[in-house]
């Protein structure tokens, strides 16, 4: 541990990274042509529908996963690391336990902020994993000051290609791929990396009907208490629970409530509606007394229905029967004839 630990910080000293830059990432040079030519062959025989499903897959979030890199000064390309790892599938699950488009086993994921639990699995969610793994890679960065060798790190282990370089006196992915020190997974993933970023960039067709990158006009919301349910998140964003979970991929409905302080991506709109209700003090409840919403103008309700009430004023309420889509404005004083 002391060797590696000398390693990295000899690594750190004889290098210069500058944050404000943000590099090519893999070069050809770094490629191993017998294995790139597996792929592209691959690719014209049998693997073309595979590739294309995962492209417009991936196209879903696109430029939500360049804005994220680009955030932490990591190559935009490394888009493409995700479709080596999962062909952009959220529920890849690989014999190791690793998850999601980024692959992350739970102890990694965990170590770079992703909730991992029986109940959420946030490595599944698009958005907060790609945050994740670019935290890691621009870490991995820091530890090689070469993207070639940080996608190396992030398939095999930072500590896997700290040996190789130390075994194998360079720095260079191309020399330490010839002489064999780094696996040959590993080899033939950097490789497909490469491929997999010139089919598309050069060779596949785009598709027609490219699916928008719902992200981009997304809100956040925290759920500050602890023990609001899926339920109750639904009646004040005005979300169908279906909706919210697939805009968060990481949760299902078997979750009993979310955690405090538990961050949800929601369209703009419905994320609006329920920090104005949080802000205003709202209250989701029942009705008891219909006959005294007919007298206000919600007509159709019945006893039980859900209601939300939100404060908009001192004086004034508004109240919303969640079936019908009704609502009302009604003086405070007459919120206990309900």
């Amino acid at each position: 541990m002391r060797i590696l630990f000398v390693l990295l910080i000899s690594i750190q000293a004889n290098a210069y990274f500058n944050a404000n830059e943000v590099k090519q990432s893999i070069s050809k040079k770094d490629i191993d042509v017998k294995i790139a030519k597996k792929w592209f062959d691959h690719y014209y025989a049998k693997g073309s529908e595979d590739f294309q499903t995962a492209f417009d897959r991936g196209d879903q979030y696109k430029k939500s996963i360049e804005l994220v890199l680009k955030r932490y000064q990591v190559p935009v390309d490394f888009y493409y690391l995700a479709m080596t790892e999962s062909y952009f599938n959220n529920h890849a699950r690989s014999h190791k336990e690793a998850v999601g488009l980024w692959q992350f086993i739970p102890s990694t994921a965990e170590n770079y902020g992703l909730i991992v639990t029986e109940q959420i699995d946030e490595r599944r969610h698009p958005i907060k994993s790609t945050i994740a793994a670019a935290k890691y890679l621009r870490d991995l960065h820091n530890i090689f000051q070469d993207w070639t060798l940080a996608a190396a790190a992030y398939n095999c282990g930072e500590y896997r290609v700290l040996r190789a370089i130390k075994k194998g006196g360079t720095r260079s992915f191309a020399k330490l791929a010839e002489m064999k020190l780094l696996p040959d997974e590993t080899i033939n993933y950097v490789s497909k990396f490469w491929v997999t970023r010139e089919i598309d960039a050069k060779i596949r067709k785009k598709s027609l009907m490219v699916s928008k990158d719902r992200y981009l006009d997304s809100g956040t919301i925290t759920i500050k208490s602890m023990g609001t349910k899926l339920e109750t998140l639904s009646l004040i964003s005005e979300l169908s629970m279906d909706e919210i979970i697939s805009y968060n991929p990481g949760i299902t409905r078997k979750m009993s409530s979310f955690p405090k302080n538990f961050n949800l991506y929601l369209p703009r709109a419905n994320a609006s509606l329920y920090s104005s209700f949080i802000r205003q003090n709202g209250v989701v409840s029942k009705v008891t007394r219909p006959e005294a919403l007919h007298l206000w103008g919600i007509k159709d309700s019945v006893k039980g229905d859900d209601i939300k009430i939100t404060f908009i004023s001192p004086q004034q309420i508004k109240i919303k029967n969640m079936r019908t889509k009704e609502e009302t404005i009604i003086n405070k004083k007459e919120l206990s004839k309900i």
